[in-house]
Protein backbone atom coordinates (compact mmCIF):
# COMPACT_ATOMS: atom_id res chain seq x y z
CA UNK A 1 0.00 0.00 0.00
CA UNK A 2 2.71 2.45 0.63
CA UNK A 3 3.52 1.98 -2.88
CA UNK A 4 0.23 4.12 -3.73
CA UNK A 5 1.48 6.92 -1.35
CA UNK A 6 3.15 10.13 -1.59
CA UNK A 7 6.01 9.48 0.69
CA UNK A 8 9.19 9.36 0.17
CA UNK A 9 11.85 7.26 -1.03
CA UNK A 10 13.42 6.18 2.64
CA UNK A 11 9.87 6.05 3.78
CA UNK A 12 9.41 3.06 1.81
CA UNK A 13 12.88 1.44 2.07
CA UNK A 14 12.53 1.66 5.83
CA UNK A 15 8.72 0.42 6.04
CA UNK A 16 9.79 -2.42 3.77
CA UNK A 17 12.44 -3.17 6.28
CA UNK A 18 10.47 -2.75 9.20
CA UNK A 19 7.59 -5.07 7.40
CA UNK A 20 10.65 -7.92 7.57
CA UNK A 21 11.05 -7.38 11.26
CA UNK A 22 7.15 -7.95 11.96
CA UNK A 23 7.78 -11.18 9.50
CA UNK A 24 10.12 -12.50 11.64
CA UNK A 25 7.77 -11.41 15.11
CA UNK A 26 5.05 -13.61 13.82
CA UNK A 27 7.24 -16.84 13.00
CA UNK A 28 9.12 -16.41 16.47
CA UNK A 29 5.76 -16.07 18.29
CA UNK A 30 4.84 -19.96 16.48
CA UNK A 31 8.60 -21.25 18.55
CA UNK A 32 7.32 -19.37 21.55
CA UNK A 33 4.01 -21.26 22.18
CA UNK A 34 6.22 -24.04 23.11
CA UNK A 35 7.57 -22.30 26.46
CA UNK A 36 3.27 -21.18 26.69
CA UNK A 37 2.96 -25.12 26.96
CA UNK A 38 5.85 -25.81 29.55
CA UNK A 39 5.03 -22.62 31.30
CA UNK A 40 8.68 -21.56 31.03
CA UNK A 41 8.07 -18.19 31.11
CA UNK A 42 11.72 -17.40 31.94
CA UNK A 43 12.97 -17.66 28.51
CA UNK A 44 10.35 -15.70 26.99
CA UNK A 45 11.21 -12.81 29.28
CA UNK A 46 14.60 -13.21 29.04
CA UNK A 47 14.05 -13.11 24.66
CA UNK A 48 11.88 -9.66 25.31
CA UNK A 49 14.83 -8.55 27.18
CA UNK A 50 17.58 -9.07 24.46
CA UNK A 51 15.95 -7.67 21.58
CA UNK A 52 14.51 -4.33 23.82
CA UNK A 53 18.36 -3.87 25.11
CA UNK A 54 19.61 -4.43 21.85
CA UNK A 55 16.86 -2.03 20.29
CA UNK A 56 17.74 0.62 22.46
CA UNK A 57 21.59 0.54 22.81
CA UNK A 58 20.98 0.46 18.57
CA UNK A 59 18.66 3.16 18.52
CA UNK A 60 20.71 5.17 20.71
CA UNK A 61 23.94 4.71 18.61
CA UNK A 62 22.06 5.63 15.52
CA UNK A 63 20.92 8.76 16.80
CA UNK A 64 23.69 10.01 18.14
CA UNK A 65 26.78 8.66 15.97
CA UNK A 66 25.24 7.55 12.87
CA UNK A 67 22.68 9.67 12.22
CA UNK A 68 21.46 7.43 9.59
CA UNK A 69 17.61 6.78 9.32
CA UNK A 70 17.87 3.69 7.48
CA UNK A 71 19.85 2.44 9.55
CA UNK A 72 17.40 3.14 12.52
CA UNK A 73 14.95 1.52 11.13
CA UNK A 74 17.18 -1.45 10.75
CA UNK A 75 17.52 -1.29 14.65
CA UNK A 76 14.12 -3.24 14.72
CA UNK A 77 15.08 -5.93 11.86
CA UNK A 78 18.76 -6.52 14.04
CA UNK A 79 16.63 -6.75 18.09
CA UNK A 80 14.14 -8.95 16.07
CA UNK A 81 16.27 -11.68 14.51
CA UNK A 82 18.27 -11.52 17.80
CA UNK A 83 15.13 -12.37 19.97
CA UNK A 84 14.05 -14.78 16.99
CA UNK A 85 17.41 -16.41 17.26
CA UNK A 86 17.32 -16.74 21.00
CA UNK A 87 13.78 -18.19 20.91
CA UNK A 88 14.42 -20.80 18.51
CA UNK A 89 17.51 -22.52 19.48
CA UNK A 90 16.04 -22.47 22.80
CA UNK A 91 12.98 -24.40 21.44
CA UNK A 92 15.07 -26.80 19.73
CA UNK A 93 15.53 -28.29 22.94
CA UNK A 94 12.05 -29.36 23.40
CA UNK A 95 10.81 -29.96 19.87
CA UNK A 96 11.97 -30.67 16.08
CA UNK A 97 10.17 -28.56 13.51
CA UNK A 98 9.67 -29.58 10.16
CA UNK A 99 8.32 -26.96 7.10
CA UNK A 100 4.67 -28.47 5.88
CA UNK A 101 1.57 -28.17 5.00
CA UNK A 102 -1.37 -28.84 7.00
CA UNK A 103 -4.71 -28.00 6.43
CA UNK A 104 -6.38 -29.60 9.31
CA UNK A 105 -4.29 -28.34 11.39
CA UNK A 106 -4.82 -24.55 10.28
CA UNK A 107 -8.50 -24.95 10.17
CA UNK A 108 -8.71 -25.68 13.99
CA UNK A 109 -5.86 -22.97 14.88
CA UNK A 110 -7.35 -20.07 13.15
CA UNK A 111 -11.11 -20.95 14.07
CA UNK A 112 -9.87 -20.94 17.90
CA UNK A 113 -7.54 -17.85 17.38
CA UNK A 114 -10.11 -15.76 15.73
CA UNK A 115 -11.01 -14.02 19.35
CA UNK A 116 -7.22 -13.46 20.14
CA UNK A 117 -6.52 -12.46 16.57
CA UNK A 118 -9.07 -9.59 16.75
CA UNK A 119 -8.10 -8.91 20.35
CA UNK A 120 -4.62 -8.24 19.39
CA UNK A 121 -5.84 -5.96 16.10
CA UNK A 122 -7.96 -3.98 18.39
CA UNK A 123 -5.25 -3.88 21.23
CA UNK A 124 -2.85 -2.04 18.32
CA UNK A 125 -5.96 -0.06 17.13
CA UNK A 126 -6.49 1.49 20.53
CA UNK A 127 -2.55 1.90 21.50
CA UNK A 128 -1.36 3.18 17.85
CA UNK A 129 -4.36 4.64 16.19
CA UNK A 130 -3.58 8.37 17.25
CA UNK A 131 -0.21 8.18 15.38
CA UNK A 132 -1.91 6.82 12.29
CA UNK A 133 -4.42 9.66 12.74
CA UNK A 134 -2.24 12.38 13.05
CA UNK A 135 -0.14 10.72 10.02
CA UNK A 136 -3.31 11.62 7.99
CA UNK A 137 -4.40 14.79 9.12
CA UNK A 138 -1.61 16.58 9.76
CA UNK A 139 2.32 16.68 8.25
CA UNK A 140 5.14 14.01 9.00
CA UNK A 141 7.37 16.36 11.19
CA UNK A 142 4.32 16.37 13.99
CA UNK A 143 4.17 12.62 13.87
CA UNK A 144 7.96 12.37 14.35
CA UNK A 145 7.68 14.95 17.42
CA UNK A 146 4.76 12.83 18.99
CA UNK A 147 6.17 9.08 18.28
CA UNK A 148 9.81 10.27 19.99
CA UNK A 149 7.77 10.81 22.93
CA UNK A 150 5.77 7.57 22.59
CA UNK A 151 8.83 5.27 21.75
CA UNK A 152 10.13 6.41 25.09
CA UNK A 153 7.07 5.67 26.98
CA UNK A 154 7.31 2.41 25.12
CA UNK A 155 10.81 1.49 26.75
CA UNK A 156 9.27 0.71 29.85
CA UNK A 157 6.83 -1.49 28.94
CA UNK A 158 9.19 -4.40 29.53
CA UNK A 159 8.54 -3.90 33.55
CA UNK A 160 4.87 -4.55 33.59
CA UNK A 161 5.74 -7.38 30.82
CA UNK A 162 8.53 -9.24 33.11
CA UNK A 163 6.43 -8.78 36.09
CA UNK A 164 2.82 -9.76 34.85
CA UNK A 165 4.72 -12.99 32.58
CA UNK A 166 6.48 -14.54 36.14
CA UNK A 167 3.28 -14.12 37.69
CA UNK A 168 0.96 -15.11 35.47
CA UNK A 169 1.34 -19.26 35.66
CA UNK A 170 0.49 -19.06 39.55
CA UNK A 171 -2.38 -17.00 38.92
CA UNK A 172 -3.59 -19.28 36.17
CA UNK A 173 -2.69 -22.17 38.60
CA UNK A 174 -4.79 -21.10 41.67
CA UNK A 175 -7.62 -19.38 39.79
CA UNK A 176 -9.52 -22.13 40.07
CA UNK A 177 -8.11 -23.95 42.89
CA UNK A 178 -7.82 -21.29 45.27
CA UNK A 179 -8.94 -17.67 44.60
CA UNK A 180 -7.83 -16.29 47.73
CA UNK A 181 -4.34 -17.12 46.94
CA UNK A 182 -4.62 -16.12 43.04
CA UNK A 183 -6.31 -12.99 44.52
CA UNK A 184 -3.15 -11.82 46.83
CA UNK A 185 -0.62 -12.95 43.95
CA UNK A 186 -2.30 -10.63 41.97
CA UNK A 187 -2.65 -7.37 44.54
CA UNK A 188 0.83 -7.83 45.34
CA UNK A 189 1.83 -7.61 41.83
CA UNK A 190 -0.39 -4.43 41.48
CA UNK A 191 1.44 -2.76 44.14
CA UNK A 192 4.84 -3.77 42.63
CA UNK A 193 3.52 -2.47 39.62
CA UNK A 194 2.51 0.76 41.16
CA UNK A 195 5.98 1.23 43.26
CA UNK A 196 7.89 0.94 40.02
CA UNK A 197 6.16 2.86 37.52
CA UNK A 198 5.68 6.24 40.36
CA UNK A 199 9.32 7.25 39.96
CA UNK A 200 9.95 6.31 36.36
CA UNK A 201 6.96 8.43 35.89
CA UNK A 202 8.31 11.50 38.45
CA UNK A 203 11.97 10.71 36.72
CA UNK A 204 10.81 11.61 33.13
CA UNK A 205 8.17 13.78 33.96
CA UNK A 206 11.30 16.24 35.76
CA UNK A 207 13.52 15.45 33.22
CA UNK A 208 11.88 15.94 29.90
CA UNK A 209 13.65 18.24 28.37
CA UNK A 210 16.95 16.78 29.41
CA UNK A 211 15.92 13.49 27.78
CA UNK A 212 14.59 14.66 24.68
CA UNK A 213 17.58 17.13 23.89
CA UNK A 214 20.13 13.55 24.57
CA UNK A 215 18.09 11.17 23.21
CA UNK A 216 16.64 12.72 19.68
CA UNK A 217 18.79 16.70 20.11
CA UNK A 218 16.93 20.25 20.54
CA UNK A 219 15.06 19.50 17.13
CA UNK A 220 12.70 17.35 18.95
CA UNK A 221 11.91 20.30 21.72
CA UNK A 222 7.89 19.87 20.79
CA UNK A 223 8.07 16.25 22.04
CA UNK A 224 8.79 17.59 25.52
CA UNK A 225 4.91 18.37 26.50
CA UNK A 226 3.43 15.06 25.42
CA UNK A 227 6.51 13.20 26.18
CA UNK A 228 4.74 14.46 30.00
CA UNK A 229 1.19 13.93 29.42
CA UNK A 230 1.95 10.60 28.26
CA UNK A 231 3.94 9.48 30.94
CA UNK A 232 0.76 10.30 33.14
CA UNK A 233 -0.50 7.52 32.04
CA UNK A 234 2.38 4.93 33.28
CA UNK A 235 0.62 3.04 36.30
CA UNK A 236 -2.29 2.70 34.52
CA UNK A 237 -0.74 1.12 31.46
CA UNK A 238 1.66 -1.37 33.74
CA UNK A 239 -1.41 -2.33 35.18
CA UNK A 240 -3.15 -3.10 31.71
CA UNK A 241 -0.10 -5.30 30.72
CA UNK A 242 -1.48 -7.58 34.52
CA UNK A 243 -5.29 -7.12 33.77
CA UNK A 244 -4.83 -8.35 30.23
CA UNK A 245 -3.54 -11.78 31.63
CA UNK A 246 -6.47 -11.54 34.42
CA UNK A 247 -8.64 -11.97 31.69
CA UNK A 248 -6.55 -14.48 30.15
CA UNK A 249 -6.53 -17.02 32.95
CA UNK A 250 -10.26 -16.64 33.29
CA UNK A 251 -11.16 -17.75 29.82
CA UNK A 252 -12.72 -14.30 29.23
CA UNK A 253 -10.78 -12.70 26.03
CA UNK A 254 -14.39 -11.70 24.61
CA UNK A 255 -15.35 -9.32 27.46
CA UNK A 256 -11.37 -7.89 26.79
CA UNK A 257 -12.57 -7.69 23.36
CA UNK A 258 -15.55 -5.84 23.71
CA UNK A 259 -13.60 -3.53 25.92
CA UNK A 260 -10.84 -3.12 23.40
CA UNK A 261 -13.02 -2.07 20.47
CA UNK A 262 -14.96 0.60 22.89
CA UNK A 263 -11.45 2.01 23.68
CA UNK A 264 -10.84 1.92 20.36
CA UNK A 265 -13.80 3.52 19.13
CA UNK A 266 -13.14 6.42 21.56
CA UNK A 267 -9.76 7.34 20.38
CA UNK A 268 -11.07 7.16 17.23
CA UNK A 269 -13.61 10.12 17.40
CA UNK A 270 -11.21 11.66 20.42
CA UNK A 271 -8.69 12.24 18.09
CA UNK A 272 -10.35 13.28 15.24
CA UNK A 273 -12.32 16.01 16.95
CA UNK A 274 -9.62 17.26 19.02
CA UNK A 275 -6.64 17.26 16.63
CA UNK A 276 -8.85 19.34 14.71
CA UNK A 277 -9.05 21.61 17.07
CA UNK A 278 -6.00 21.83 19.80
CA UNK A 279 -3.35 19.96 17.38
CA UNK A 280 -1.27 17.07 17.93
CA UNK A 281 -0.85 17.83 21.82
CA UNK A 282 -4.37 16.27 22.01
CA UNK A 283 -3.27 12.81 20.91
CA UNK A 284 -1.29 12.55 23.91
CA UNK A 285 -4.30 13.52 26.32
CA UNK A 286 -6.55 11.41 24.07
CA UNK A 287 -4.19 8.81 25.52
CA UNK A 288 -3.91 9.52 29.10
CA UNK A 289 -8.19 9.63 28.98
CA UNK A 290 -8.39 6.23 27.26
CA UNK A 291 -6.03 4.11 29.61
CA UNK A 292 -7.69 5.84 32.30
CA UNK A 293 -11.18 5.15 30.92
CA UNK A 294 -9.78 1.35 30.07
CA UNK A 295 -8.25 0.87 33.57
CA UNK A 296 -11.73 1.53 35.07
CA UNK A 297 -13.50 -0.34 32.65
CA UNK A 298 -10.78 -3.53 32.93
CA UNK A 299 -10.88 -3.51 36.86
CA UNK A 300 -14.35 -2.98 36.93
CA UNK A 301 -14.66 -6.50 35.06
CA UNK A 302 -11.97 -8.19 37.03
CA UNK A 303 -13.43 -7.45 40.24
CA UNK A 304 -16.34 -9.27 39.80
CA UNK A 305 -14.14 -12.12 39.09
CA UNK A 306 -12.83 -11.63 42.93
CA UNK A 307 -9.25 -9.87 41.77
CA UNK A 308 -8.89 -7.01 44.07
CA UNK A 309 -6.47 -4.41 44.00
CA UNK A 310 -6.61 -3.62 47.87
CA UNK A 311 -6.35 -0.01 47.73
CA UNK A 312 -7.41 0.70 50.90
CA UNK A 313 -4.56 -1.68 52.76
CA UNK A 314 -1.95 -1.23 50.36
CA UNK A 315 -1.99 2.28 48.99
CA UNK A 316 -2.77 4.83 51.49
CA UNK A 317 0.45 4.72 52.87
CA UNK A 318 2.19 4.65 49.23
CA UNK A 319 0.13 8.05 48.07
CA UNK A 320 1.20 9.89 51.45
CA UNK A 321 4.36 8.94 50.72
CA UNK A 322 4.18 10.62 46.86
CA UNK A 323 2.59 13.23 48.26
CA UNK A 324 5.53 13.77 50.97
CA UNK A 325 8.52 13.23 48.11
CA UNK A 326 6.66 15.59 45.40
CA UNK A 327 6.44 18.68 48.58
CA UNK A 328 10.60 17.51 49.07
CA UNK A 329 11.16 18.24 45.36
CA UNK A 330 9.42 21.47 45.03
CA UNK A 331 11.79 22.56 47.98
CA UNK A 332 15.22 20.76 46.84
CA UNK A 333 14.39 22.09 43.68
CA UNK A 334 14.77 25.46 44.98
CA UNK A 335 18.32 24.82 46.36
CA UNK A 336 19.55 22.06 43.52
CA UNK A 337 18.78 21.86 39.54
CA UNK A 338 15.79 20.21 38.78
CA UNK A 339 17.62 17.16 37.32
CA UNK A 340 19.86 16.82 40.76
CA UNK A 341 16.80 17.09 42.81
CA UNK A 342 14.49 14.79 40.42
CA UNK A 343 17.57 11.40 40.78
CA UNK A 344 17.77 12.66 44.64
CA UNK A 345 13.82 12.31 45.01
CA UNK A 346 14.03 8.86 43.17
CA UNK A 347 16.26 7.21 45.24
CA UNK A 348 14.96 8.38 48.29
CA UNK A 349 11.80 6.90 47.25
CA UNK A 350 12.58 4.09 46.15
CA UNK A 351 14.93 3.27 49.76
CA UNK A 352 11.50 4.44 51.84
CA UNK A 353 9.21 2.28 50.01
CA UNK A 354 11.47 -0.97 49.94
CA UNK A 355 12.22 -0.67 53.89
CA UNK A 356 8.66 0.69 54.89
CA UNK A 357 6.24 -0.19 52.91
CA UNK A 358 6.77 -3.43 51.39
CA UNK A 359 5.78 -6.26 53.38
CA UNK A 360 8.33 -9.19 53.15
CA UNK A 361 6.50 -11.26 50.55
CA UNK A 362 6.56 -7.95 48.08
CA UNK A 363 10.51 -7.48 49.08
CA UNK A 364 10.97 -11.41 48.23
CA UNK A 365 8.98 -10.78 44.60
CA UNK A 366 10.58 -7.64 43.86
CA UNK A 367 14.37 -8.97 44.88
CA UNK A 368 13.29 -12.73 42.80
CA UNK A 369 12.13 -10.69 39.43
CA UNK A 370 15.32 -8.57 39.70
CA UNK A 371 17.75 -11.41 40.16
CA UNK A 372 16.23 -13.49 37.21
CA UNK A 373 16.34 -10.60 35.14
CA UNK A 374 20.13 -9.61 35.91
CA UNK A 375 20.38 -13.80 35.79
CA UNK A 376 19.39 -13.96 32.51
CA UNK A 377 21.49 -10.99 31.08
CA UNK A 378 24.36 -12.13 32.54
CA UNK A 379 24.10 -15.44 30.89
CA UNK A 380 22.95 -14.35 27.71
Amino acid sequence: AIYFMDKPKQVVFGLVIYTISVAIANIQNSFEIVFYSLNNFRVISFGRIIERTTLFLLGVYSILITKNFIFFISTHLISQSLHFVFIYFNSKKFVKTSIKCDFVVWKEFISRGIPLALTSFFYFTYFKIDIIILSIMLNDQVVGWYSASYRLLELFLFVPYILSYSVFPSIFRFHEVNKEVSNQIFSRTSKLLIVLSIPILLGVFSLAPEIINLVYGAEFIQSVLPLRIIILSLPFIFLHQLFRFIFYSSNKEVPYLFILVALSVFNIIANYVFINLFGFIAAAWTTLASEFIGFVLMYGFIKKEGFELGVKENYKSLFRLILCLAFLFFFASYYLSAKIAAIIIIIVYLIVVFFTELNEDDKSVLVSVIKEVFKGVAKK
